[in-house]
């Protein structure tokens, strides 16, 4: 015996199942935002350091690194970091070419 469209119970099995669903998606959107972070952490290496050179292209160092944790920009000037504070890679471009990077804790 099923229970009639539009009753009390059903309303509240819906509810609950909708509550459930987007309990699920919220869990699996954090995780992949959790493994997109770890991703590029796992960038910020002493290897890839060392592949950076003055005069790289911005677009060879994203190859490398991967999108920078955040950058800031005046003129024709750009600073851009990469990794956490304890463990990072910092790189200042003039006209997008490298002209000088250093790292913390890597």
């Amino acid at each position: 015996m099923g229970y009639p469209p539009g009753s009390p119970i059903t309303d509240n099995i819906a509810r609950s199942a909708n509550t459930k669903m987007k309990k699920l998606t919220s869990t699996l959107l954090l995780a992949l935002i959790l493994s997109v972070a770890c991703i590029s952490c796992s960038r910020v290496n002493n290897e890839n350091y060392r592949k950076i050179e003055v005069g790289m292209e911005y677009s060879n160092v994203i190859d490398i690194l991967g999108k920078p944790t955040e950058c800031d920009a005046v003129l024709n000037a750009k600073g851009c970091s990469w990794g956490t504070q304890s463990k990072s890679i910092s790189i200042q471009f003039v006209a997008d070419k490298v002209v000088f990077f250093t790292s913390t804790g890597i």
